[in-house]
Protein backbone atom coordinates (compact mmCIF):
# COMPACT_ATOMS: atom_id res chain seq x y z
CA UNK A 1 0.00 0.00 0.00
CA UNK A 2 2.92 2.25 0.76
CA UNK A 3 4.25 2.34 -2.74
CA UNK A 4 0.65 2.79 -4.30
CA UNK A 5 -0.15 5.84 -2.07
CA UNK A 6 2.96 7.64 -2.23
CA UNK A 7 3.27 6.97 -5.84
CA UNK A 8 2.14 10.33 -7.28
CA UNK A 9 1.57 13.79 -4.74
CA UNK A 10 -1.90 13.87 -5.37
CA UNK A 11 -2.91 10.97 -3.09
CA UNK A 12 -1.55 11.53 0.07
CA UNK A 13 -2.35 15.18 -0.13
CA UNK A 14 -5.21 15.30 -1.66
CA UNK A 15 -6.37 12.74 1.24
CA UNK A 16 -4.68 14.88 4.12
CA UNK A 17 -5.71 17.97 3.06
CA UNK A 18 -9.47 16.63 2.90
CA UNK A 19 -9.50 14.90 6.31
CA UNK A 20 -7.75 17.80 7.74
CA UNK A 21 -10.25 20.61 6.64
CA UNK A 22 -13.07 18.99 7.51
CA UNK A 23 -11.48 18.56 11.10
CA UNK A 24 -10.69 22.30 11.04
CA UNK A 25 -13.68 23.69 9.56
CA UNK A 26 -15.68 21.89 12.38
CA UNK A 27 -13.67 23.07 15.41
CA UNK A 28 -13.82 26.76 13.84
CA UNK A 29 -17.88 26.07 14.12
CA UNK A 30 -19.45 24.65 14.98
CA UNK A 31 -17.65 23.64 18.31
CA UNK A 32 -16.18 27.29 18.40
CA UNK A 33 -12.23 26.65 18.59
CA UNK A 34 -10.43 29.52 19.86
CA UNK A 35 -6.38 28.70 18.72
CA UNK A 36 -3.87 29.48 21.15
CA UNK A 37 -1.85 32.17 22.49
CA UNK A 38 0.29 31.59 19.57
CA UNK A 39 -2.45 31.36 16.72
CA UNK A 40 -5.42 32.80 18.30
CA UNK A 41 -8.83 32.75 16.94
CA UNK A 42 -9.27 34.09 13.33
CA UNK A 43 -5.44 34.03 12.62
CA UNK A 44 -5.53 29.94 13.40
CA UNK A 45 -8.44 29.95 11.22
CA UNK A 46 -7.18 31.92 8.37
CA UNK A 47 -3.49 30.27 8.48
CA UNK A 48 -4.64 26.39 8.27
CA UNK A 49 -7.07 26.97 5.81
CA UNK A 50 -4.17 29.08 3.55
CA UNK A 51 -1.35 26.87 4.10
CA UNK A 52 -2.83 23.71 5.56
CA UNK A 53 -5.50 22.68 3.76
CA UNK A 54 -4.93 24.96 0.46
CA UNK A 55 -1.09 24.80 0.32
CA UNK A 56 -1.44 20.51 0.63
CA UNK A 57 -3.39 20.71 -2.36
CA UNK A 58 -1.81 23.21 -4.10
CA UNK A 59 1.77 20.84 -3.81
CA UNK A 60 0.06 17.63 -4.76
CA UNK A 61 -1.36 18.74 -7.90
CA UNK A 62 1.97 20.55 -8.91
CA UNK A 63 3.90 17.83 -7.93
CA UNK A 64 1.87 15.20 -10.21
CA UNK A 65 1.44 17.66 -12.80
CA UNK A 66 5.19 18.44 -13.63
CA UNK A 67 5.75 14.89 -14.18
CA UNK A 68 3.23 15.36 -17.15
CA UNK A 69 4.91 18.79 -18.12
CA UNK A 70 8.92 17.25 -18.13
CA UNK A 71 7.65 13.53 -19.46
CA UNK A 72 10.02 12.78 -15.93
CA UNK A 73 9.31 10.24 -13.06
CA UNK A 74 7.15 11.98 -10.07
CA UNK A 75 8.24 13.09 -6.79
CA UNK A 76 7.32 10.04 -4.70
CA UNK A 77 8.46 7.10 -2.42
CA UNK A 78 10.67 8.82 1.08
CA UNK A 79 10.64 12.13 -0.80
CA UNK A 80 7.37 11.92 -0.82
CA UNK A 81 6.88 10.37 2.49
CA UNK A 82 9.25 13.10 3.78
CA UNK A 83 7.20 15.70 2.34
CA UNK A 84 3.99 14.60 4.39
CA UNK A 85 5.76 14.51 7.55
CA UNK A 86 6.65 18.14 7.07
CA UNK A 87 3.59 19.21 6.35
CA UNK A 88 1.91 16.83 9.61
CA UNK A 89 4.98 18.65 11.83
CA UNK A 90 3.65 22.12 10.68
CA UNK A 91 -0.16 21.26 11.46
CA UNK A 92 0.98 19.74 14.95
CA UNK A 93 2.96 22.27 16.02
CA UNK A 94 0.64 24.98 15.73
CA UNK A 95 -1.99 23.16 18.28
CA UNK A 96 0.83 23.26 20.85
CA UNK A 97 0.27 26.06 23.56
CA UNK A 98 4.16 26.40 23.95
CA UNK A 99 6.43 29.15 23.11
CA UNK A 100 8.30 29.45 20.15
CA UNK A 101 5.91 27.21 18.59
CA UNK A 102 4.80 29.52 15.76
CA UNK A 103 8.88 29.77 14.99
CA UNK A 104 8.97 25.97 14.98
CA UNK A 105 5.19 25.70 12.45
CA UNK A 106 7.11 27.88 10.72
CA UNK A 107 10.13 26.36 10.36
CA UNK A 108 8.20 23.19 9.21
CA UNK A 109 5.99 24.80 6.74
CA UNK A 110 9.23 26.92 5.48
CA UNK A 111 10.80 23.05 4.81
CA UNK A 112 7.61 21.76 3.13
CA UNK A 113 7.08 24.36 0.71
CA UNK A 114 10.75 25.07 -0.17
CA UNK A 115 11.36 20.93 -0.52
CA UNK A 116 8.74 21.16 -2.81
CA UNK A 117 9.71 24.00 -5.04
CA UNK A 118 13.20 22.75 -5.23
CA UNK A 119 11.33 19.07 -6.62
CA UNK A 120 9.50 20.98 -9.12
CA UNK A 121 12.75 23.13 -10.08
CA UNK A 122 14.60 20.40 -10.49
CA UNK A 123 12.66 18.43 -12.64
CA UNK A 124 12.12 21.64 -14.69
CA UNK A 125 15.70 22.33 -15.08
CA UNK A 126 16.26 18.67 -15.92
CA UNK A 127 14.00 18.95 -18.95
CA UNK A 128 14.60 22.41 -20.15
CA UNK A 129 11.27 23.45 -19.09
CA UNK A 130 12.17 27.08 -18.64
CA UNK A 131 8.12 27.90 -19.51
CA UNK A 132 6.73 26.42 -16.27
CA UNK A 133 9.88 28.05 -13.92
CA UNK A 134 7.54 30.66 -12.65
CA UNK A 135 5.64 27.93 -11.11
CA UNK A 136 8.03 27.04 -8.40
CA UNK A 137 9.18 31.02 -7.39
CA UNK A 138 5.44 31.93 -6.85
CA UNK A 139 5.28 28.73 -4.52
CA UNK A 140 8.45 30.21 -2.57
CA UNK A 141 6.35 33.93 -2.50
CA UNK A 142 3.78 31.74 -1.26
CA UNK A 143 6.28 30.32 1.58
CA UNK A 144 7.28 34.08 2.32
CA UNK A 145 3.90 35.19 2.92
CA UNK A 146 3.72 32.64 5.74
CA UNK A 147 6.96 34.08 6.82
CA UNK A 148 5.41 37.10 7.11
CA UNK A 149 2.47 36.16 9.24
CA UNK A 150 4.60 34.82 11.45
CA UNK A 151 7.13 37.87 12.11
CA UNK A 152 3.54 39.69 12.59
CA UNK A 153 2.09 37.31 15.09
CA UNK A 154 5.59 37.55 17.03
CA UNK A 155 5.70 41.75 16.71
CA UNK A 156 8.73 41.86 14.40
CA UNK A 157 7.03 44.18 12.02
CA UNK A 158 4.02 46.22 11.43
CA UNK A 159 2.04 44.88 8.80
CA UNK A 160 -1.58 44.07 9.63
CA UNK A 161 -2.13 40.41 10.34
CA UNK A 162 -5.32 40.38 8.17
CA UNK A 163 -3.51 42.03 5.05
CA UNK A 164 -1.25 39.39 5.64
CA UNK A 165 -4.15 36.20 5.37
CA UNK A 166 -5.51 38.61 2.41
CA UNK A 167 -1.38 38.36 0.92
CA UNK A 168 -1.89 34.12 1.38
CA UNK A 169 -5.13 33.85 -0.15
CA UNK A 170 -3.78 35.91 -3.24
CA UNK A 171 -1.42 33.58 -3.07
CA UNK A 172 -3.66 31.19 -3.90
CA UNK A 173 -5.38 32.74 -6.45
CA UNK A 174 -2.60 33.71 -8.47
CA UNK A 175 -1.97 29.41 -8.55
CA UNK A 176 -5.32 28.99 -9.84
CA UNK A 177 -5.05 32.44 -12.21
CA UNK A 178 -2.24 30.02 -13.77
CA UNK A 179 -3.29 26.83 -13.92
CA UNK A 180 -7.34 27.47 -14.38
CA UNK A 181 -6.30 29.88 -17.11
CA UNK A 182 -4.46 26.95 -18.33
CA UNK A 183 -6.10 23.69 -17.97
CA UNK A 184 -10.27 25.02 -17.58
CA UNK A 185 -9.99 25.68 -21.89
CA UNK A 186 -7.99 22.53 -22.09
CA UNK A 187 -10.38 20.79 -20.37
CA UNK A 188 -13.38 22.36 -22.01
CA UNK A 189 -12.04 22.06 -25.61
CA UNK A 190 -11.55 18.19 -25.21
CA UNK A 191 -14.57 17.46 -23.67
CA UNK A 192 -17.00 19.50 -26.25
CA UNK A 193 -14.50 18.75 -28.93
CA UNK A 194 -14.17 22.55 -30.12
CA UNK A 195 -10.84 24.55 -30.19
CA UNK A 196 -8.82 24.90 -26.84
CA UNK A 197 -9.25 29.29 -26.50
CA UNK A 198 -5.70 29.16 -24.08
CA UNK A 199 -4.29 32.27 -24.32
CA UNK A 200 -0.66 32.93 -22.73
CA UNK A 201 -0.84 36.74 -22.51
CA UNK A 202 -4.79 36.03 -20.58
CA UNK A 203 -3.27 33.56 -18.79
CA UNK A 204 0.31 35.80 -17.23
CA UNK A 205 -2.63 38.86 -16.62
CA UNK A 206 -4.59 36.33 -14.13
CA UNK A 207 -0.99 35.01 -12.07
CA UNK A 208 0.83 38.52 -12.20
CA UNK A 209 -2.23 40.64 -10.78
CA UNK A 210 -2.60 38.46 -7.75
CA UNK A 211 1.31 38.47 -7.07
CA UNK A 212 1.28 42.62 -7.69
CA UNK A 213 -1.58 42.96 -5.21
CA UNK A 214 0.40 41.02 -2.97
CA UNK A 215 3.50 43.39 -2.97
CA UNK A 216 1.57 46.27 -2.81
CA UNK A 217 -0.29 45.06 0.52
CA UNK A 218 3.44 44.12 1.61
CA UNK A 219 4.80 47.20 1.31
CA UNK A 220 1.63 49.47 2.10
CA UNK A 221 1.78 50.97 -1.13
CA UNK A 222 -1.13 52.70 -2.54
CA UNK A 223 -4.45 51.24 -1.99
CA UNK A 224 -5.68 52.69 -4.91
CA UNK A 225 -2.86 50.49 -6.83
CA UNK A 226 -4.83 47.60 -5.06
CA UNK A 227 -7.66 48.48 -6.17
CA UNK A 228 -6.38 48.82 -9.69
CA UNK A 229 -5.30 45.56 -9.52
CA UNK A 230 -7.68 43.50 -8.67
CA UNK A 231 -10.15 45.22 -11.49
CA UNK A 232 -7.77 44.54 -14.09
CA UNK A 233 -8.03 40.60 -12.32
CA UNK A 234 -11.67 40.45 -12.57
CA UNK A 235 -11.90 41.89 -15.96
CA UNK A 236 -8.81 39.43 -17.62
CA UNK A 237 -11.00 36.37 -15.53
CA UNK A 238 -14.61 37.68 -16.85
CA UNK A 239 -13.26 38.09 -20.58
CA UNK A 240 -11.63 34.11 -20.28
CA UNK A 241 -14.38 33.24 -19.04
CA UNK A 242 -16.28 34.53 -22.04
CA UNK A 243 -13.81 33.27 -24.80
CA UNK A 244 -14.54 29.55 -23.18
CA UNK A 245 -18.09 29.56 -22.45
CA UNK A 246 -20.49 27.13 -24.20
CA UNK A 247 -23.91 26.33 -22.97
CA UNK A 248 -22.62 22.16 -23.13
CA UNK A 249 -20.50 23.12 -20.27
CA UNK A 250 -24.17 22.88 -17.99
CA UNK A 251 -24.26 19.47 -19.24
CA UNK A 252 -21.08 18.30 -17.63
CA UNK A 253 -20.45 18.57 -13.71
CA UNK A 254 -16.12 18.52 -13.89
CA UNK A 255 -16.14 21.32 -16.08
CA UNK A 256 -19.06 23.56 -14.61
CA UNK A 257 -17.67 23.26 -11.76
CA UNK A 258 -14.70 24.78 -12.62
CA UNK A 259 -15.58 27.68 -14.51
CA UNK A 260 -18.21 29.00 -11.79
CA UNK A 261 -15.55 28.96 -9.30
CA UNK A 262 -13.38 30.87 -12.00
CA UNK A 263 -16.24 33.16 -11.69
CA UNK A 264 -16.87 33.64 -8.40
CA UNK A 265 -12.45 33.92 -8.16
CA UNK A 266 -13.23 37.06 -10.38
CA UNK A 267 -15.75 38.43 -8.24
CA UNK A 268 -14.11 37.84 -4.93
CA UNK A 269 -10.78 39.27 -5.85
CA UNK A 270 -12.36 43.03 -6.95
CA UNK A 271 -14.91 43.12 -3.73
CA UNK A 272 -12.00 41.92 -1.97
CA UNK A 273 -9.49 45.01 -3.40
CA UNK A 274 -12.91 47.26 -3.36
CA UNK A 275 -12.45 46.69 0.49
CA UNK A 276 -9.04 47.10 0.63
CA UNK A 277 -8.96 50.59 -1.08
CA UNK A 278 -12.29 51.90 -0.07
CA UNK A 279 -14.37 50.47 2.72
CA UNK A 280 -13.20 47.21 4.85
CA UNK A 281 -16.61 46.33 5.97
CA UNK A 282 -16.64 44.61 3.02
CA UNK A 283 -13.28 42.91 3.16
CA UNK A 284 -15.11 39.47 4.84
CA UNK A 285 -17.19 39.53 2.32
CA UNK A 286 -14.54 39.42 -0.58
CA UNK A 287 -12.47 37.05 1.15
CA UNK A 288 -15.04 34.71 1.90
CA UNK A 289 -16.22 34.39 -1.44
CA UNK A 290 -12.63 33.31 -2.65
CA UNK A 291 -12.08 31.12 -0.05
CA UNK A 292 -14.80 29.09 -0.16
CA UNK A 293 -16.42 29.56 -3.62
CA UNK A 294 -13.56 30.24 -5.38
CA UNK A 295 -11.06 28.01 -3.40
CA UNK A 296 -12.25 25.29 -1.87
CA UNK A 297 -15.00 24.53 -5.02
CA UNK A 298 -11.91 24.67 -7.55
CA UNK A 299 -10.20 22.85 -5.19
CA UNK A 300 -12.89 19.76 -5.43
CA UNK A 301 -13.51 20.19 -8.85
CA UNK A 302 -9.72 19.64 -9.68
CA UNK A 303 -9.32 16.76 -7.12
CA UNK A 304 -12.43 15.15 -8.51
CA UNK A 305 -10.96 15.24 -12.07
CA UNK A 306 -7.38 14.75 -11.76
CA UNK A 307 -8.10 12.00 -9.16
CA UNK A 308 -9.87 10.21 -11.84
CA UNK A 309 -7.45 10.76 -14.63
CA UNK A 310 -4.36 10.03 -12.77
CA UNK A 311 -5.99 6.64 -11.71
CA UNK A 312 -6.43 5.50 -15.22
CA UNK A 313 -10.24 5.98 -15.03
CA UNK A 314 -13.02 6.95 -17.33
CA UNK A 315 -14.00 10.50 -16.25
CA UNK A 316 -17.21 10.78 -15.03
CA UNK A 317 -18.01 12.06 -11.56
CA UNK A 318 -19.83 10.18 -9.02
CA UNK A 319 -23.58 11.49 -9.36
CA UNK A 320 -23.43 12.39 -5.57
CA UNK A 321 -20.46 14.19 -6.42
CA UNK A 322 -22.82 16.95 -7.63
CA UNK A 323 -24.27 17.44 -4.51
CA UNK A 324 -21.30 18.19 -3.08
CA UNK A 325 -20.16 21.02 -5.33
CA UNK A 326 -23.60 22.35 -4.76
CA UNK A 327 -22.71 22.62 -1.29
CA UNK A 328 -19.64 24.28 -1.14
CA UNK A 329 -21.80 27.04 -3.39
CA UNK A 330 -24.22 26.92 -0.64
CA UNK A 331 -21.64 27.31 2.18
CA UNK A 332 -20.49 30.20 0.60
CA UNK A 333 -23.66 31.71 -0.23
CA UNK A 334 -24.33 30.90 3.44
CA UNK A 335 -21.06 33.00 4.34
CA UNK A 336 -21.30 35.81 2.23
CA UNK A 337 -24.84 36.66 4.75
CA UNK A 338 -23.11 35.86 7.85
CA UNK A 339 -20.26 38.37 6.93
CA UNK A 340 -23.18 41.30 7.22
CA UNK A 341 -24.03 39.63 10.98
CA UNK A 342 -20.27 39.31 12.34
CA UNK A 343 -20.49 36.15 14.55
CA UNK A 344 -23.54 34.73 13.89
CA UNK A 345 -23.24 30.96 15.27
CA UNK A 346 -26.02 29.34 13.64
CA UNK A 347 -25.11 31.02 10.17
CA UNK A 348 -21.26 30.61 10.57
CA UNK A 349 -22.19 26.55 12.16
CA UNK A 350 -24.63 25.93 9.26
CA UNK A 351 -21.95 27.20 6.23
CA UNK A 352 -19.31 25.20 8.37
CA UNK A 353 -21.30 21.80 8.01
CA UNK A 354 -22.21 22.25 4.64
CA UNK A 355 -18.56 22.46 4.03
CA UNK A 356 -17.35 19.79 5.79
CA UNK A 357 -20.35 17.26 4.34
CA UNK A 358 -19.08 18.15 0.85
CA UNK A 359 -15.97 16.72 1.80
CA UNK A 360 -17.24 13.95 3.71
CA UNK A 361 -18.63 13.19 0.16
CA UNK A 362 -15.66 13.60 -1.52
CA UNK A 363 -14.07 11.35 0.50
CA UNK A 364 -16.26 8.72 0.55
CA UNK A 365 -16.13 7.85 -3.02
CA UNK A 366 -12.70 8.96 -3.57
CA UNK A 367 -11.14 7.39 -1.00
CA UNK A 368 -10.91 3.73 -2.41
CA UNK A 369 -9.46 5.97 -6.09
CA UNK A 370 -6.38 7.57 -3.83
CA UNK A 371 -5.51 4.49 -1.56
CA UNK A 372 -6.17 1.76 -4.55
CA UNK A 373 -4.24 0.67 -7.52
CA UNK A 374 -4.52 2.71 -10.89
CA UNK A 375 -6.30 0.93 -13.60
CA UNK A 376 -3.70 1.49 -15.92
Amino acid sequence: MFKTIFSYAFRPFYLAASLYVIAIILLWYPFGYEGNQNYPSLFWHGHEMIYGFAGAVIVGFLLTAVSNWTNRPPTSGFPLLLLLILWVFARITVYLPLNQMVIVSMVFDSSFYLLSAFFIFRSLIQAKNRANLLVPIALLLFAGSNVLLTMALLGKITLSLLSIMQIGILGVVAFIGLIGSRVIPFFTSITLQKQNQFSKRYTMIAFITPLLMMLAMSFNLYPLLVFCLGATFAINNLWQLYRWFDLNILAHPLLWVLHVSFLFMAIGVFIMSYAYAFNLLYLPLGTHIIAIASIALIIQGMMSRTALGHTGRQMVLPKKMRIAFLLIIISAIIRAIASFYPGDYWLLTMSSISFAIAFMIFLFYYLPILIGPSRS
